[in-house]
């Protein structure tokens, strides 16, 4: 077994740190303080003013790029490049605002139809997002007519935040197009709190800077910029020894956060508790590993993002989509265990690209078929029109991966793809040890025969068959997008008593 190097308790080496750093600023203050007993009030009065002026610069510089983000939203949404119409797309664009503007705690978009989206950041840092009504909101609709009246950026009174426990101040900002018509209002609030604490992280370590060459301060100066000196040369050294490996343990986290595993975070420290820290997060990226090849990272950054609530059953409208590569048994048993595996994963990766490109979670592989969902983690509105561009878009990549199958001489493979839409029930089922978070009900059943209905239709040399069903067409936002639709035929499917129409898309 390998010696393991010696290592400093991180205890140890900060009271090491700042003992020395005592010590010699103790020595500099003595020297400098001697000096200095003419001129003390003159630099209390000038350090005081300089102060002052330097707190009111950095409040100005914490609270105008507030004002002035908001701003440029509002003229991004005047302008319809942020769609004013899709909540999502105003939240997120809310979320990033809030990313790069620190001060904000909360950032909101009011609408016409009197809702109000969200984004919210918590004490953990945890920006969260959500829509909730004026009406419902403590003085929403009196603000909200502030808005409709206004005709620029302004800062609203101080108020309390029940949510934060504490003073925000608010500004707001109509949303007006070009010709003047009120379209909607932004609000941002920044909380006091953490206003005051920013400020004040900015400003530390200012003391010191506004010594000016005084006579009765050269001597004293020179000894205390001496022993100064060291004393910053032995602090840089080990505070860049200790932030290197500090921060080395914070990238890990985050890009554990981030479910990216690819790369080992560790690197070897000579403070215990870091190497410690290093290796067992080490040990938990390979854990994690694992646990993020057999749950869908949508569903696990569900999870981060709303706790056990995420995975409650529910009921929800959704479009369901099976595929099934035709002849697969055949063809697998002249091929070696090896190319079979390989073949499936590859064909995996093209289906799987094609679904996560359009928001859908893959529910489960059944063999050579995958199950997906759309809308099912979180609602969508346009579930239906996701789901059917998936699927053409996997017919696309289908038959260019074919164009290189046949080329090298391989067996093209031929797909079938059924979609059908409705309402299921989503959340944790199975066993108290074992359960999947999927979606059950009549719809999944529909879809899946849906796929199986493609065999009466699909003819032979054909790559690719795309059945969708009238329920899925009817729930798609819009429609127009696919052209002209072929005439649907009706169909007898197992388990529903009417027929079903079939448009076949592929």
């Amino acid at each position: 077994m390998p010696r393991r190097p010696w290592r400093l308790p991180l205890i140890a080496a900060l009271a090491l740190a700042f003992a020395s750093l005592a010590l010699i600023s103790g020595i500099a203050y003595i020297a400098v303080l001697t000096g200095a007993t003419g001129t003390a009030e003159r630099l209390l009065v000038d350090r005081a003013e300089r102060i002052v002026d330097a707190e009111v610069a950095m409040i100005r510089s914490r609270l105008d790029p507030v004002s002035d983000h908001l701003e440029l939203i509002a003229a991004l949404a005047a302008s319809g490049r942020i769609d004013i119409d899709s909540p999502v797309a105003v939240r997120e664009a809310l979320a990033v605002m809030m990313t790069r503007v620190p001060a904000v705690s909360a950032a909101a978009f009011a609408t016409l139809d009197l809702q109000l989206h969200r984004a919210v950041r918590h004490p953990d840092g945890q920006v969260t997002r959500d829509t909730v009504s004026l009406v419902n909101l403590p003085q929403g609709m009196e603000r909200f007519r502030q808005l409709q009246t206004s005709h620029g950026t302004f800062w609203g009174a101080l108020f309390w935040s029940e949510q934060l426990k504490q003073p925000v101040l608010n500004v707001r900002t109509p949303v007006r197009r070009i010709d003047d018509a009120f379209i909607g209002g932004l609000i941002a609030t920044v909380a006091v709190g953490d206003l005051s604490y920013l400020i004040g992280d900015a400003n530390q370590g200012t003391e010191g800077r506004y010594f000016s060459d005084l006579d009765r301060l050269t001597n004293g100066a020179m000894v205390g910029a001496a022993t100064l000196a060291v004393s910053i040369v032995l602090a840089m050294l080990m505070g860049l020894s200790m932030a290197r490996s500090i921060r080395t343990i914070t990238s890990a986290a985050e890009s554990i956060e981030r479910l990216e595993f690819d790369l080992p975070f560790h690197k070897r420290s000579r403070l215990r508790e870091i190497d410690d820290a290093g290796q067992s997060l080490d040990k938990a990226r390979g854990a994690l590993k694992w646990f993020g090849a057999y749950v869908p990272h949508r569903l696990v950054f569900r999870l981060m993002e709303l706790g056990e609530s995420a995975v409650a059953s529910r009921r929800r409208d959704v479009t369901v989509m099976f595929t099934d590569i035709v002849g697969f048994t055949p063809q697998a048993e002249e091929l070696p265990e090896q190319e079979t595996a390989d073949m499936l994963n590859h064909h995996f990766a093209l289906l799987g690209a094609c679904i996560d490109a359009d928001q859908g979670v893959i529910d489960k592989y059944i063999g050579d078929c995958v199950m997906a969902v759309w809308g099912g983690l979180f609602r969508m509105e346009d579930h239906a029109d996701h789901a059917v561009h998936a699927a053409l878009e996997m017919a696309r990549v289908i038959r260019e991966d074919n164009v290189q199958r046949v080329a090298a001489g391989q067996t093209p493979v031929r797909l079938r793809v059924g979609v059908h839409s409705g309402p299921v029930v989503v959340g944790n089922i199975g066993a108290p040890g074992r359960v999947n978070y999927t979606v059950v009900g009549d719809t999944v059943n529909v879809a899946q025969r849906f796929e199986q209905l493609g065999k009466e239709f699909m003819r032979e040399g054909e790559d690719v068959i795309v059945l969708v069903s009238g329920d899925t067409i009817a729930a798609m936002k819009h429609p127009e997008v696919l052209g002209e639709l072929p005439k649907p035929e009706l169909r007898h499917v197992k388990g529903r008593e009417e027929p079903e129409q079939v448009y076949r898309l592929v």
